[in-house]
């Protein structure tokens, strides 16, 4: 997988040679095909990244997320750059085949390296959620908003106004903002159960928790 995400990387390289010689977009592609490079060596040699390794499994978990979080931006960026039509829209096709390819891979090798019993992770999650729910018990969905940012309750009210949204819909919404920092918003929005999330990896979107 390696040999595949630098081939990929490479390529992406060329097309963006493509771009505008200044378009920020050039770069911020690049950087996100980068990004994924340490997450499919992390996976291949089965090390975790130095700050998720105390916990094993949670670990794993985190690092699929993040695996999942990292191409969520990629396409994303690649997404905007197509609908720019400076390249034909036969390379970005190719590109986002390749990489659903590789994310494939890479979430199977990581779920494939889960040794804790799924019966444990489902508890320890149940516990987490149950002192989640505790700690905002006494917060009701309105006041809720009162400890969000502005960004954050935009988002919200994107959601309320115009029903469930997947996350490129909020980096096209928000794109003055890193994808990176609008995935840690929902985050925040579904910890507080101001939302929710359905779907996979693919069709992932968010709505409003009822």
């Amino acid at each position: 997988m390696i040999q595949e995400a630098l081939k990929l990387c490479s390529a992406l390289y060329r097309v963006t040679e493509l771009f505008p010689k200044e378009e920020p977009l050039r770069f911020k592609l690049r950087e996100a095909s980068l990004n994924i490079i340490p997450l499919v060596i992390f996976a291949e040699n089965q090390i975790l990244s130095p700050e998720i390794k105390d916990d094993n499994n949670g670990a794993k978990h985190s690092s699929l997320r993040e695996s999942v979080k990292q191409f969520d931006v990629l396409y994303a960026f690649i997404d905007i750059a197509k609908s720019q039509k400076w390249v034909n829209g036969r390379n970005f096709e190719i590109l986002i085949r390749a990489y659903k390819d590789l994310e494939k891979k890479l979430q199977e090798e990581r779920l494939a390296s889960i040794s804790l019993n799924e019966d444990v992770l489902a508890r320890k999650r149940k516990s987490s959620k149950r002192r989640l729910q505790e700690s905002f018990s006494v917060v009701e969905m309105d006041s809720s908003a009162d400890l969000l940012n502005l960004r954050q309750k935009k988002l919200l009210t994107r959601i309320k106004e115009e029903g469930p949204a997947p996350p490129t819909a909020f980096f096209v919404k928000f794109s003055n903002v890193h994808p990176r920092t609008i995935l840690r918003d929902i985050e925040k929005l579904e910890e507080m159960r101001l939302i929710k999330r359905r779907g996979g990896t693919r069709n992932r979107e968010y709505y409003i928790a009822g």
